[in-house]
């Protein structure tokens, strides 16, 4: 079997804007969200800024429609709000939520409050709160959490394989889609920041303290952020059959494992070059007929050198 893959739905919040809407509206602007930490309590306030959703817990619990009370990370929270705006972006009902599969990544999952409450672990001075958020580092909790909101028990996922993560649940669940394992799946992504993310890569000195500039001779690595961003999947005559009207059609994917080293891309580019040219292999289609090449950019030398030469590499498609 292999049925063609529609995107019927879509939801976002990043520290742009709180929906699809605001943030068409800010990249339209040039507007950015890169500002002095406000809801995260680091060292590390006045002099790394990140790109920080600007709600805070009990903001983002009301705009969710959950009650502030409800234990709730924020990397669940963020998502549940990407989530419920890409499901009334397609036009689903109760029902059809609920006879859908969720595919949701995520890296650091809920580890930010788990570091609120560190404390409280090691002198075994556990209340209440450190209690209900004990589990919240597992990164699969979070799906849970979603799919319970929802009422989603068809097929439940999570994936975390760092940078790639967001990109691998949308391949994930337009496989099984395509095999006719499932006929509509939402998937995506959600992450906030946390301690362990910004003292990590402060660690490992790739955090640029100004603006991001990837591709440029005065990089300095990269800004940190957080968001959550959602698409539904849909089955060629699940969409026929609803009458709804399809985005986009989701025709060529691609993954691949270089194995070249556990952090860093191989500096020729092999690895980005082979999943291009077998994304571009699937969906039949030049390299001339692409008009946008969305780059991991981390402005760091390794992924500059890696991506830049894959990208420059000639790519006829193999017919």
């Amino acid at each position: 079997m292999n049925r063609r893959v529609f995107i019927t739905g879509y939801g976002v919040i990043t520290s742009i804007g709180n929906d699809v809407k605001e943030n068409f509206a800010s990249l339209r602007d040039r507007e950015h969200g890169f500002r002095r930490l406000e809801f995260l309590d680091t060292l590390h306030r006045e002099d790394i800024y990140c790109c920080e959703v600007k709600e805070s817990d009990a903001a983002l619990c009301r705009r969710a429609g959950v009650p502030d009370n409800a234990a709730y990370t924020r990397t669940t929270l963020l998502g549940l709000i990407a989530v419920k705006e890409a499901i009334a972006s397609a036009g689903l009902s109760r029902e059809e939520v609920s006879e859908s599969g969720l595919i949701s990544a995520t890296t650091a999952g809920g580890i930010r409050e788990l570091e609120t409450h560190f404390q409280e672990l090691q002198s075994h001075a556990t209340t209440g709160d450190f209690l209900a958020f004990l589990d919240t580092v597992d990164p699969g909790q979070h799906t849970e959490r979603l799919a319970e909101a929802l009422n989603i028990k068809q097929y439940l996922a999570t994936v975390s394989t760092a940078c790639s993560s967001a990109a691998n649940s949308l391949i994930f669940g337009a496989r099984l889609i395509r095999n006719g394992l499932a006929d509509r799946m939402i998937c995506g992504g959600a992450e906030s920041l946390s301690k362990v993310t910004i003292n990590g890569f402060n660690a490992l000195m790739i955090l640029d303290r100004g603006h991001c500039k990837p591709f440029d001779r005065n990089r300095c690595g990269l800004n940190l952020g957080e968001g959550a961003a959602y698409i539904v999947l849909e089955a060629e005559e699940i969409v026929l059959r609803s009458g709804r009207k399809a985005i986009a059609e989701l025709n060529g994917y691609a993954n691949v494992n270089e194995a070249f080293h556990q952090t860093a891309s191989s500096p020729e580019g092999a690895g980005a070059l082979k999943a291009m040219r077998k994304c571009l292999d699937m969906a039949g289609i030049p390299p001339s007929a692409v008009d946008y090449i969305n780059a991991h950019g981390t402005g760091t030398e390794n992924n500059d050198l890696s991506e830049g030469l894959a990208m420059q590499t000639p790519n006829p498609v193999r017919q």
